[in-house]
């Protein structure tokens, strides 16, 4: 499992910064871009880690 810590943007952040891609969109010649719902920032990525392990993380993540 994929795991990272990041900021969740609010509904508002969300669709402003779709409105930004979809204009970067029609400059680009390919490319995969986020759909809004997934839009965040990322902090930390952490990688893999086997979901025996996940319980552990967030307890530390918790502290």
């Amino acid at each position: 499992m994929r795991l990272f810590t990041a900021i969740n943007f609010n509904k508002e952040i969300k669709n402003s910064l779709h409105e930004n891609i979809k204009r970067l969109k029609s400059y680009a010649m390919q490319g995969n871009f986020t759909r809004p719902e997934n839009l965040h920032l990322t902090l930390v990525f952490l990688g893999e880690v086997v979901p025996d392990k996940v319980g552990k993380v967030k307890q530390a993540m918790d502290k």
